[in-house]
C-alpha cells in the first residue's frame, strides 16, 4: 500500500500542471501575505507589494483549458484577468475597497509593523442618532479599545459639543485638533455641520478617512501653506455653499507661521494613537509640517466658498501643544465672529515642556481678552458621568490645574451672560451624558 501511494506521487509530481505548483505557491503565498495586513494609504501600499505582484505575474499563468490555456493570470490579491491593463484597473480597485475593509489578525508569518500600523482596523458603528461609522486601531490601542467595547468615546465632552451645536446655526463649522481616530469629526459631521480636522499622526488620518468613506460622509486632505485656486465668496459671508464635509490637514499646530516640521511618535506603546511632539533625534516616529490654526481656516474658507469660517465648537486636545496652537489661531479668536465655545485639555505642565515659549498663562490671557466665559467640567473622562460645568473665577482658576475647560463666548451671537441660550445649555449639561 505505501508503495502504491508513493508510485501516485509520483507520477503527479511528474505531471505538466506540477510544474506550476512553484509559481502557484508563490502567488498563493503573496495573497495570503497582502491580505494579511491593512495598508495604512492605497500608494504606500503599492509601492510595498509592488515587485511581488510583478514577479508573480511573469511565472504564473491561467488555469484550465480552452481560449485561457497558456494565458498569463495576472493575481492581486485573489482575481484573475486576461490583459495585464485588466490587472492593473482590477488591482487598484481591490487597494481601494482592501484600505476601507475589516481586516483578519495578520498571519503568523507577518511581520508587525510593515503596513504602518501592522494590524489593520476594525469598524465600530457609533451609538449615537445617526450613526456613523468610526476606524478603530486592531491593537494596542485604549481609545480604539473602549470605541469597540462601548460605541463611544468621551461621553461627557461629546454630550457638551452636541448641545452647543445644538444650540447655534448648523451652517457653524467644526474644529476638531488632535483629531486621532475621528470621533468628535464624524460625529459632528453625522449631524450635519462641516469640520476642519487636523491630525499629525498618518495612522490616525488613514482610520478617519477610512470612517468617513464607510459612513458616506465626503472628506478632502488640505496640504497645510499650499496655494489653492481662488473660490468665489459667498456674498453673505456664512453659508458654505461648496466642498466637502470634512477636510483633513495632516500637521502639527503652532504659534506662529513658516516653522520648521516637527517630529511626533506615539506616546506610550499600548496607546499607539495618542501622538506627542518631540524633539527630532533618532526617535521621531514621524515628521510633518507645522503650520498656524489660522492659514488653516484661511484655507477651508478658500474651500468652503465663504469670506469666514463661523467656527462653533474648537475641540483642543494634543498632548500639550494646546497652547501653542490656540495661540496660532489669535487673528481669529480676537475677530468680530471668534469662535462660540472651545473645549481644552488643560495640563499647564505638559504645555511648558512641549512649547516653553508659549505657556499656557498667554492662551487665558488671550481668551479673557477676547471675552471668553470660563467653566470647568466635571465628569468622567470617558463616560460622562457626573458631568456638570462650573464657571470659574480668577481664584479658583488658578487653583485648578490638569482640568478640562470650556470656554464660552459672552456675545449675543454666541452664549451671553445672563442670555436665554446659556441658561438653556447648562440645563441640558445638568441632565448628564446622552450615552
Amino acid at each position: 500500500m505505501r508503495g502504491g501511494l508513493l508510485f501516485l506521487l509520483a507520477a503527479v509530481m511528474s505531471t505538466p500542471a506540477a510544474a506550476d505548483a512553484p509559481a502557484t505557491s508563490r502567488v498563493r503565498r503573496m495573497d495570503r501575505d497582502a491580505d494579511a495586513h491593512q495598508p495604512p494609504a492605497l500608494e504606500s501600499t503599492k509601492r510595498r507589494v509592488g515587485q511581488r505582484w510583478e514577479a508573480n505575474v511573469a511565472n504564473a499563468t491561467m488555469p484550465g483549458g480552452g481560449k485561457n490555456a497558456g494565458r498569463k493570470k495576472y493575481a492581486f490579491p485573489n482575481f484573475r484577468a486576461s490583459t495585464k491593463e485588466e490587472a492593473e484597473s482590477m488591482r487598484d480597485k481591490a487597494l481601494e475597497e482592501w484600505l476601507h475593509a475589516p481586516k483578519r489578525a495578520p498571519h503568523k508569518s507577518a511581520s508587525p509593523g510593515t503596513s504602518g500600523d501592522g494590524q489593520g482596523i476594525k469598524f465600530v458603528q457609533s451609538k449615537t442618532t445617526p450613526s456613523f461609522f468610526i476606524a478603530t486601531h486592531a491593537h494596542s490601542d485604549i481609545v480604539s479599545n473602549y470605541l469597540r467595547k462601548s460605541r463611544f468615546w468621551e461621553g461627557g465632552l461629546s454630550t457638551v459639543m452636541l448641545h452647543v451645536l445644538a444650540s447655534l446655526p448648523k451652517h457653524y463649522a467644526v474644529v476638531d485638533f488632535g483629531a486621532n481616530l475621528g470621533w468628535f469629526s464624524l460625529l459632528a459631521s453625522s449631524q450635519g455641520h462641516r469640520v476642519l480636522a487636523v491630525e499629525a499622526m498618518s495612522r490616525n488620518r488613514a482610520a478617519l478617512k477610512a470612517g468617513a468613506f464607510k459612513s458616506g460622509i465626503s472628506l478632502r486632505e488640505i496640504t497645510p501653506n499650499a496655494t489653492m485656486q481662488p473660490v468665489r465668496p459667498n456674498s453673505q459671508q456664512t453659508v458654505m455653499t461648496t466642498g466637502e464635509q470634512i477636510l483633513l490637514a495632516g500637521a502639527a499646530l503652532v504659534a506662529v507661521p513658516d516653522g520648521p516640521p516637527v517630529c511626533i511618535k506615539s506616546r506610550t506603546s499600548s496607546n499607539i494613537g495618542n501622538g506627542v511632539i518631540i524633539a527630532s533625534d533618532s526617535t521621531c516616529a514621524e515628521e510633518v509640517p507645522a503650520t498656524t490654526l489660522d492659514t488653516l481656516a484661511a484655507e477651508a474658507a478658500q474651500r468652503w466658498g465663504v469670506r469666514h469660517v463661523d467656527v462653533s465648537f474648537v475641540k483642543a486636545d494634543c498632548e500639550g501643544c494646546e497652547a501653542a496652537a490656540l495661540l496660532g489661531f489669535a487673528t481669529t479668536l480676537r475677530s468680530h465672529r471668534p469662535p462660540c465655545a472651545l473645549s481644552i485639555e488643560y495640563r499647564p505642565v505638559q504645555m511648558r515642556l512641549v512649547s516653553p515659549a508659549h505657556p499656557p498663562e498667554q492662551l487665558t490671557s488671550l481668551l479673557r481678552a477676547a471675552g471668553y466665559i470660563f467653566y470647568q467640567q466635571h465628569g468622567h473622562l470617558v463616560t460622562g458621568a457626573g458631568l456638570r460645568i462650573v464657571p470659574l473665577n480668577d481664584r479658583t482658576f488658578e487653583a485648578s490645574k490638569g482640568c478640562d475647560l470650556l470656554f464660552l463666548h459672552d456675545s449675543t451671537r454666541c452664549f451671553a451672560q445672563g442670555g436665554e441660550r446659556l441658561a438653556q445649555l447648562q440645563g441640558l449639561v445638568a441632565a448628564g451624558p446622552l450615552f
